[in-house]
């Protein structure tokens, strides 16, 4: 899990202070639940993972603009 801590704070995503497992950008909200990904779009849109493949976020939030394709590890 700190892995993907680690990724979000480097690409931008800041912890939500009122919730230690919610990371939030200007695009979206990521919450790290006890098994999956939670991601909600300033759209309204819901998506969640079916686990915490990091890869799987990555293509994600590359895919629909929410991080730069030029992220960082």
């Amino acid at each position: 899990m700190e892995t993907v801590v680690n990724f979000l704070i480097n690409n931008g995503f800041k912890k939500d202070p009122h919730d230690s497992n919610t990371f939030i950008n200007k695009h979206c909200n990521i919450t790290l639940t006890g098994y999956c990904y939670d991601i909600v779009t300033n759209d309204g849109d819901f998506i969640s993972s079916d686990d915490y493949n990091i890869y799987w976020l990555i293509g994600y939030l590359t895919y629909y603009g929410y991080i730069n394709k030029n992220y960082k590890l």
